[in-house]
């Protein structure tokens, strides 16, 4: 039995440009055989904008994350117009309201000490994203990666709140992948970023399926891996018993 698909209203997005469209997901995520986070997100397309806005929770162990909003806004061509992001990290609150034009992100930023402003430089048609979670931020991504040639796309990352890093993308094809219910075709690529300008590359392997939507993510530097409501993860086969 395969797992379950869904053309969404994204496929809807490809047929019929501008079109209005709704769609919604949910990510469970894993660190190794644990559970660690969950987010809801949705995206729509009206008015000649794009919406993608959501919220989530992660449990580090000592660390407990609450993303209460993370939203961008684009134009019908992928530029970011606007951008939100509101979260707890343990006792911190912060939030960053973001507004992009004449190449620039103008941030203020909000914390425990006070309002700030902070201005990066950007590229028009960057994507916009968070460090670590929500995962989710990378389905604008997903809606402009290609998926008919193998070579290296190239596109500019903006991590809310910090500056803009270089992101890879490389199409591997399309490939079944196995769930808990069974085996679905998606098409899968390679993503590659550094979160900062002086942090280690971060490799993800990102699938998807025919209408674009993330359905599951693997980090396998950080063992974490998110999946697609409807997609649940199949657990690894147990340990061999020792022999005494």
């Amino acid at each position: 039995m395969k797992a379950k698909t869904k053309i969404s209203s994204v496929l809807c997005l490809l047929a019929a440009g501008s079109a209005a469209w709704a769609d919604d997901g949910k990510l469970t995520i894993y660190m190794g055989a644990q559970q660690i986070a969950t987010e809801n997100y949705s995206i729509s397309r009206a008015g000649g904008k794009i919406q993608l806005t959501g919220s989530g929770q992660a449990n580090l162990g000592t660390l407990k994350i609450d993303i209460e909003k993370f939203s961008v806004t684009t134009d019908d061509n992928y530029q970011p117009l606007a951008a939100e992001a509101k979260a707890t990290m343990g006792q911190m609150k912060m939030q960053d309201v973001v507004e992009f034009s004449d190449g620039k992100a103008k941030n203020q930023i909000t914390t425990g000490q006070g309002t700030n402003p902070k201005e990066d430089s950007v590229h028009p048609d960057a994507l916009v994203v968070n460090a670590n979670f929500p995962l989710f931020a990378w389905s604008t991504l997903a809606m402009r990666v290609k998926l008919d040639n193998a070579d290296p796309q190239m596109f500019n990352a903006y991590v809310l709140g910090q500056t803009e890093v270089p992101a890879t993308v490389v199409f591997k094809g399309k490939e079944p992948v196995e769930f808990a219910a069974g085996k679905s075709d998606l098409n899968h690529f390679t993503l590659e970023f550094a979160p900062s300008a002086t942090a280690q590359p971060i490799h993800a392997d990102v699938w998807l399926d025919d209408s674009r939507k993330l359905i599951k993510i693997a980090v396998p530097g950080q063992n974490v891996e998110a999946y697609q409501q409807g997609y649940d993860r199949k657990a690894p086969p147990p340990k061999p018993a020792e022999e005494k």
